[in-house]
């Protein structure tokens, strides 16, 4: 989200003279993203063994109630109540619903397949040399400091 409001901003498609049109580009880009951030979360959910998809949504799209808490804290970061009347109504009508779509269509989806197979039978550690022990290797805190 922040690297596409970076690019509009870039190509000034954003506009310092118009006021509040890069908050608004992030509000919007942010409750639009979370159709991204669930599909992909609920991709690795699965790859994960996870079995629950829409606990996994539900979770995804808690972020949003982080805010309550610095609000709840009187934070001068905080965004003002009516504001956050206004984000909960977008976040119900619009963010929660596309969450809970990228999450139905990202676990539908096969899981993500590890780079690499493990081989299944362990292998022997070989026996350490005497010089190796970290008596003697100095893997100890402060063994090569000077009194």
């Amino acid at each position: 989200m922040i690297l596409i409001i970076i690019v509009f901003a870039m190509f000034g498609m954003l506009s310092p003279a118009s006021r509040g049109a890069l908050m608004t580009a992030a509000i919007v880009l942010f409750m639009f993203m979370g159709a991204a951030a669930s599909y992909h979360a609920a991709r690795l959910y699965k790859t994960l063994k996870g079995s629950d998809w829409k606990k996994g949504a539900l979770l995804t799209a808690m972020g949003f109630f982080l805010n309550f808490f610095i609000w709840g804290e009187h934070s001068s970061g905080a965004v003002p109540f009516t504001t956050m009347l206004a984000l909960l109504c977008m976040w119900f009508g619009i963010s929660f619903p596309l969450v809970f779509g990228g999450s139905y269509f990202g676990f539908r989806k096969q899981p993500y397949e590890h780079p690499v197979r493990t081989n299944q039978i362990p292998r022997q550690i070989p026996e350490q040399v005497w010089y190796l022990h970290p008596v003697f290797a100095g893997h100890r805190p402060n063994c090569w400091q000077v009194p």
